[in-house]
């Protein structure tokens, strides 16, 4: 099996079939993934021996200078400031949850678990039934059996294999402040709808404060108000831009016919949030891809449509 990106969900993909090659098209290992990484289950902990941490997560949201309910207008607000579309997202509930926490770590952990086969500065820019072709000009043969997981956003997977569309892919990227608070050991997310600042959602894990907003911030004094704590107890650690911080859904019907098309024409197949264009969790994923495994194995069209659609 070939793996297009090494990026958290190729390298999962890459733990789970240890015989397979990760083509990626950066110079060297990088983590784009800067924003909250929580699991709703410990299977994935499992299965990379990656501990992971149990805990309580409460939540919270607020808006005005003080804390609201999740009302229809409110998670309007909120999904119209994070898509630019009226969507169902995850500030409909503010019931405390029970979920397990990786290291922040995580993802540079995978891919030390397959560095020996990761390839590179290899970015894929045309795929055919018997080869891929590097940007460099180079190729990379296969039989016309031979299966390719991809990762990679669905409409650059759809440019490399010839797929016609019409479909807009509307997504928005994010910046995420990362900052210390020493002495703080809390699990807690906080919503921000207002239009009035950039963030939409802020978090605290163990000591570190996550701030995720739609345009650079200044300064975090709303989400320091909002948390209880003092700006002057917080330490900058990072920040970061993600191109597809989010993505607003496509059509279902044409989403499932190009995976259908690229699965059953060129034996690609999707996995992830953006190879799929769906929000979903890295534990989707990890079952994500035991169904891709069944449908790789499946010898007849029918079947394979079946899986492929459902």
């Amino acid at each position: 099996m070939i793996i297009l990106g090494a990026g958290m969900a190729g390298c999962l993909a890459g733990v789970l079939d240890p015989k397979a090659i990760i083509l990626e098209a950066a110079p060297e290992p990088t983590t784009t993934h800067r924003a909250v990484l929580r699991f709703r289950e410990d299977k994935i902990s499992k299965v990379t021996g990656i501990p992971f941490r149990p805990v309580m997560v409460r939540k919270a949201i607020w808006m005005d200078a003080r804390e609201v309910e999740p009302t229809p207008r409110i998670c309007n607000l909120y999904s119209q400031k994070v898509t630019g579309k009226i969507l169902d997202r995850s500030i409909r509930s503010i019931e405390p949850v029970q979920r397990f926490v990786a290291p922040d770590d995580f993802h540079l952990q995978l891919v030390e678990q397959c560095r020996a086969r990761i390839k590179y500065n290899s970015p894929v820019e045309f795929i055919s039934k018997r080869q891929l072709r590097i940007e460099d000009g180079s190729f990379i043969e296969r039989s016309p059996d031979e299966p390719i997981l991809s990762t990679i956003p669905m409409p650059l997977l759809a440019a490399m294999l010839g797929i016609q569309h019409r479909e807009k892919f509307d997504f928005q990227p994010i910046t995420v402040n990362r900052y210390k608070v020493p002495g703080a050991d809390v699990f807690q997310t906080i919503y921000f709808p207002s239009g009035e600042t950039p963030v939409y959602r802020a978090t605290m894990t163990g000591d570190d404060l996550i701030i995720e907003s739609v345009a650079d911030i200044s300064t975090p004094l709303e989400v320091c108000e909002a948390f209880g704590i003092s700006h002057s107890q917080l330490q900058p650690v990072s920040e970061n831009v993600q191109k597809y911080g989010k993505i607003a859904p496509i059509d279902d019907r044409m989403r499932k016919h190009m995976m259908f098309t690229a699965s059953a024409d060129f034996r690609v197949y999707s996995l992830g949030r953006f190879a799929c264009w769906r929000n979903i969790l890295l534990d989707d994923v990890y079952e994500d891809f035991f169904k891709i495994k069944r449908m790789i194995n499946t010898t007849t069209h029918y079947d394979h449509k079946l899986e492929a659609l459902t």
